[in-house]
């Protein structure tokens, strides 16, 4: 029998029955058409996505699943690659960034379960597709449902299995993470400032536009955020990968203000918008007096804010239709005034 880290080596993508794999969402049918997107770099908003649903199906709340271990030994063989395209190729660097934060995040969790009482693995890496591992070769949503209602899904050593087999992916490119490591850490581009149970906070200080997608999310045209990105601050919240991100001004006279706040839209309603705002009020109040945000007056957005304690402040006629080249639309209301609203800091 071949050792485990000759195993990874050689394992292919067709050898693995994706489809009957469990993830938090479901099945892992669609993970090789993301790897796919992964692999070709050449779209980013196609590799961000990618990113996105690899990440979410791979971890979950710190908990791993069937598909991890095997999606990790896909996903640190494009690593490899996207390290080596990346000098010339922008959207292989991203993912070679993107994915370096992944495994840091993945690594952490791996550690975490030692700390904890755990049987042996299972001796071999290949064990885990066993048939008996296996769930049903046509995936029924609702008997899957009825299956997790059992008080064991997943045998002991199984389970411990994600884990450590995600692990000894990671450890299979162990020199181009240790090789990282240092740089990554003195990097200009952006400063961790918060990282809490996997969830990151990060000031970008350069290369701002590499988030123009999710900047687009918040304001439709690139020449209004151009008007602030060089001047604010910018922050961007990663949960494995980039979630949400956020931009503030400094307005005078003790005035702090979001040009951009925005979440990509698969994981909006989970908080991280929330969570930025509160990291803004506790990093910038003893500086401002108060912090306020200017938006469409749309149900969509308003109570967003006065569920945080923001009030309605003054208001700028005409700003939409003023400053933008086309009419802009926020849950179906045609924006017209810029509504402003406060919060004391």
């Amino acid at each position: 029998m071949i050792n485990n880290q000759t195993y990874i080596q050689n394992l292919k993508i067709t050898d693995v029955p994706w489809h009957r794999l469990t993830t938090p969402y479901g099945r892992a049918t669609d993970f090789p058409g993301y790897l796919a997107v992964l692999e070709k770099a050449d779209d980013i908003k196609a590799a961000e996505k990618a990113l996105n649903e690899l990440a979410g199906n791979i971890e979950h709340q710190s908990t791993l699943w069937q598909a991890s271990p095997f999606g990790m030994v896909f996903l640190t063989r494009i690593f490899t690659q996207a390290l080596a395209a990346g000098e010339t190729n922008p959207v292989a660097r991203y993912i070679a960034a993107e994915l370096f934060d992944f495994f840091t995040l993945m690594a952490n969790v791996c550690e975490e379960i030692e700390e904890f009482e755990h049987p042996e693995p299972l001796p071999f890496f290949g064990d885990m597709l066993r048939e008996e591992y296996l769930w049903s070769e046509e995936y029924n949503e609702e008997d899957d449902e009825m299956r997790y209602e059992e008080e064991e899904i997943f045998a002991d050593d199984l389970f411990y299995s994600f884990y450590y087999y995600s692990r000894q992916a990671l450890l299979s490119i162990k020199p181009q993470l240790d090789g990282l490591l240092f740089a990554t850490r003195q990097n200009t581009e952006g400063t961790v400032l918060k990282n809490t149970r996997g969830i990151q906070i990060i000031k970008i200080t350069a290369a701002k536009k590499q988030y123009l997608p999710l900047l687009l999310l918040a304001d439709e045209e690139e020449a209004m955020i151009d008007r602030y990105l060089n001047r604010g601050d910018m922050y961007v919240l990663k949960d494995g990968t980039v979630k949400a991100e956020c931009v503030v001004t400094d307005e005078g006279d003790g005035i702090l203000e979001i040009k951009s706040l925005a979440t990509l839209p698969q994981f909006q309603r989970r908080g991280y918008a929330k969570a930025l705002i509160n990291f803004i009020e506790a990093k910038y109040k003893e500086r401002f007096k108060i912090l306020q945000v200017g938006t469409g007056d749309s149900p969509a957005t308003i109570p967003f804010y006065q569920k945080l304690g923001f009030v309605r402040s003054h208001i700028i006629k005409n700003f939409f239709t003023d400053n933008y080249s086309r009419p802009i639309y926020d849950g179906g209301v045609l924006l017209t005034d810029m509504v402003y609203l406060r919060k004391r800091l």
